[in-house]
């Protein structure tokens, strides 16, 4: 039987990984923090601890061009224990995802609600594109918010109605992919097909 091809990707999506928020201490109860987002769809959401220490609550906006959803999950958390040397030195907490109750450390803001990449059917970009094409997309796509008409264009100035934070993280973000992507073209020691394309269009974007 063939494999159902995935149709979402985590470079697409708003998520919120369980790791991270651990580095900065989210998950001691209470807390209460705005978790800005890569604003695919969702631009910031809470998080807030539960006073248990076993659950949080979740709350975000998702939006698209002609639509608005308010997005309520309370979340069950896992603590994980760490072993060494046959002794437990710490713990790990991790989401128990609310759609099909498994272990997750990555999760999905979605439309409909929060899920993990079994259950919402998730794929990360490099299990079906190339580093490079996955950067350019990635660039392409914030090309797009700034109405340029192409991925390699140079943003002189904030699209109309934008808010000034909004477009600087935006620019900040192409800065930062654009590095990236040049940074593995530099690596190839070779170029083929699209590659050297992307090579030419790279040093337009950068202004180079």
């Amino acid at each position: 039987m063939a494999t159902k091809k995935s149709r979402l990707c985590w470079d697409d999506i708003d998520s919120l990984d369980s790791r991270a928020l651990a580095e900065w201490g989210a998950f001691r109860s209470p807390h209460v923090e705005t978790v800005d987002l890569d604003n695919h769809h969702v631009e910031t959401a809470t998080f807030a601890m539960n006073g248990s220490g076993f659950s949080c609550e979740l709350t975000y906006c998702w939006q698209d061009d002609e639509d608005a959803v308010t997005v309520r999950e309370r979340i069950q958390l896992y603590r994980s224990p760490r072993m060494r040397n046959g002794r437990i030195v710490g713990h790990e907490t991790m989401f128990l995802c609310p759609g099909c109750q498994g272990r997750a450390k990555r999760l999905a803001l979605l439309r409909h609600g929060v899920g993990c990449a079994k259950c919402c059917e998730i794929k990360w970009g490099s299990e079906r594109e190339s580093k490079i094409a996955r950067l350019v997309r990635r660039v392409d796509e914030i090309a797009g918010a700034l109405e340029l008409q192409d991925w390699y264009e140079v943003p002189r100035a904030k699209p109309k109605g934008m808010r000034v934070v909004r477009y600087l993280r935006l620019v900040q973000r192409r800065q930062r992919l654009l590095a990236q992507l040049a940074g593995h073209l530099a690596g190839r020691r070779r170029l083929r097909g699209n590659n050297k394309k992307y090579l030419h269009e790279t040093m337009l974007a950068m202004g180079r």
